[in-house]
C-alpha cells in the first residue's frame, strides 16, 4: 500500500524474475493495476481474511515494507508484526532516522535500503535471494522484535506525535 507508483513500476518492469504479489485494497491500488497491466510478474491479491493472511505471508521469499521518501514520524507500520509471525526475511525502504529506521535498526531484523530508490529496492532483493543465511539470520532475529515493540517503542511514538504537536 505503500509502495509509489512509479518506484513499483519501474521494478515491476526491470525482470529478474521477480514475482510480485499485493495483497489488500491499499489507496494505490487501482493506480498500480494500471500501471502493471500487462506485466506477467505482477499479482493482485483482494484482501484476505485473518485466518489466510498468514499463509500469504508464509508463501513469499521476501516481504516488503515500503515507506514512502521523507516519512520520518508517526508511522510504524503494523504490517511489521505480521510480518515477524511470517518468518520470511523482511525487505525494508525507510528513511533513514524515521520511527520505522531506528526500531529495525536497534532490531535488525530486516536488510534496509532507502526508499524511492528503484535500484536499491531490486538490489535489496537480489541479496535476499542470493543469500539465503542473510533470510536466516533476519528471521531468527525478527524472534527478538516483539519485546521491542511493546513499551519503548509506543513511548517513543508518542513523545514525537507530542513533539509533532509542540512544534
Amino acid at each position: 500500500r505503500h509502495v509509489e507508483a512509479e518506484l513499483a513500476v519501474d521494478a515491476f518492469d526491470a525482470g529478474d524474475g521477480v514475482q510480485w504479489v499485493f495483497v489488500g485494497d491499499g489507496n494505490q491500488r487501482r493506480l498500480l493495476e494500471q500501471r502493471a497491466a500487462g506485466l506477467d510478474n505482477v499479482t493482485f491479491v483482494d484482501p484476505l481474511c485473518d485466518d489466510d493472511y498468514p499463509y500469504a505471508l508464509a508463501a513469499a521469499d521476501v516481504l516488503l515494507l515500503h515507506e514512502n521518501p521523507g516519512v520520518r514520524e508517526f508511522c510504524f507500520p503494523s504490517k511489521l508484526t505480521s510480518y515477524v509471525v511470517g518468518r520470511r526475511p523482511v525487505l525494508a525502504a525507510t528513511q533513514s532516522g524515521s520511527v520505522t529506521h531506528r526500531a529495525l535498526t536497534r532490531t535488525p531484523f530486516a536488510h534496509l535500503v532507502e526508499p524511492g530508490d528503484v535500484q536499491g529496492l531490486l538490489q535489496g532483493v537480489r541479496t535476499l535471494r542470493a543469500n539465503p543465511a542473510l533470510g536466516r539470520q533476519l528471521v531468527d532475529a525478527a524472534s527478538l522484535y516483539a519485546p521491542e515493540t511493546s513499551r519503548e517503542l509506543a513511548a517513543e511514538r508518542y513523545v514525537s506525535f507530542v513533539g509533532s504537536l509542540v512544534r
